[in-house]
């Protein structure tokens, strides 16, 4: 696309196209009623949608952040907000509307740090247990850690003998995680999307319903994976790679020790001077 055509699309076209190409193929139905909401009571408040793409600069974005922290909003909804704005800017840079998008650094809130919430080992062998193709896909998150939307988008050919790997097409990477013998061998043999569900709100009450577990939720097992990875010595910054973070400082919460491990190694430190002073 040339230039002048760069210059004629504006923020509302931008993000016309991003909903019809993106949201309503790869998201939910709520996620669209979610997202176009926002875009019509903050995006297009603080910005005239008549404005063209290229005439936004950094500057405006981290103005448009400012604005939303005064409005009586959550931060984790404030992220949510400007990771819409994030993605509408990046559709129209892979689309050729602008030669790139001005996305500032940490233009996202940090928000504050929530403590892991795994499956106990009982859920675990509930939701591992369940018929195929659930227990299947169960076994597999709990097994690589991935996001939910990874694991949607997993195909049989991105299993390559005992790894799995993970295209990451943004980072233009691929993530490689190793997979377990008993997992790698119920992959083989199968073709296309490994995992036949999309949305990540109804496998949730689907799983809710037939293991019993009123609080179960598939990030989860992305949990469940990264502190099993701790709890039996795994390092955080192998575990920093396979779950795709870029910074420890996201895994580091991982690492805190839970109540569990911390009496498992006060008894055996106790056993040890036991067995010493006898």
């Amino acid at each position: 696309m040339d230039r002048d055509m760069t210059r004629s699309v504006t923020l509302h076209e931008a993000t016309e196209q991003w909903i019809a190409h993106h949201v309503r193929v790869a998201r939910t139905p709520r996620d669209l009623q979610n997202i176009t909401s926002r875009c019509r009571r903050y995006l297009f408040q603080f910005f005239d949608p008549s404005l063209p793409l290229d005439g936004l600069e950094k500057a405006d974005l981290r103005r448009y952040r400012t604005w939303l922290t005064r409005h009586d909003i959550s931060l984790n909804t404030v992220g949510h907000i400007l990771a819409d704005l994030r993605a509408i800017l990046y559709f129209a840079e892979d689309n050729g509307f602008l030669v790139r998008a001005p996305i500032p650094r940490r233009l996202l809130p940090r928000l504050p740090e929530r403590a892991p919430n795994p499956l106990s080992a009982e859920e675990v062998a509930a939701v591992c247990g369940l018929p195929d193709p659930w227990g299947f896909v169960n076994r597999l998150a709990c097994a690589t850690g991935l996001r939910w939307g990874e694991l949607i988008r997993l195909r049989a050919d991105d299993i390559q003998g005992s790894m799995v790997l993970v295209r990451v097409s943004k980072a233009k990477k691929v993530r490689r995680i190793p997979l377990p013998a008993a997992i790698a061998a119920e992959c083989q043999g199968k073709v296309g999307r490994l995992v036949p569900f999309a949305s990540a709100s109804s496998y949730r009450k689907t799983i809710q319903r037939k293991a019993g577990l009123p609080t179960f939720h598939p990030h989860r097992m992305r949990h469940t994976f990264a502190c099993q990875w701790i709890a039996k010595g795994g390092s955080l910054a192998a575990l920093q790679e396979m779950l795709g973070h870029q910074s420890i400082t996201t895994t580091q919460i991982y690492a805190r020790l839970s109540a569990d491990m911390v009496q498992r190694e006060a008894q055996r430190v106790w056993a040890q001077e036991d067995s010493m002073s006898g």
